[in-house]
């Protein structure tokens, strides 16, 4: 994991760490769980990490063209979304 990932990563854990306590879940199995699909966020609460981490990290995530049937939101998956605007950027 790069420094930028790690970073990214780090706000994630500090926004959902009451999500993470709640679920039962260790970070490391947390993080690759599908967010979504289990509950554990709602769409309400997607958006509002998006744009806290957005907030925290100073640039949009880069989001795949792909159907929302088809993506799998996990904190690898977030953190993957916001260092690719990172590197699209030259950070």
């Amino acid at each position: 994991m790069s420094s930028n990932e790690a970073e990214v990563d780090s706000i994630i854990f500090d926004l959902l760490k009451p999500k993470v306590d709640q679920s039962g879940y260790d970070w490391q199995k947390f993080r690759t769980i599908d967010l979504y699909q289990t509950g554990i966020l709602d769409s309400y609460d997607v958006i509002e990490l998006l744009s806290q981490v957005e907030e925290k990290v100073g640039c949009q995530p880069i989001l795949p063209a792909e159907s929302s049937e088809d993506l799998v939101l996990t904190v690898v998956m977030l953190v993957e979304f916001f260092c690719a605007e990172q590197i699209n950027n030259g950070y």
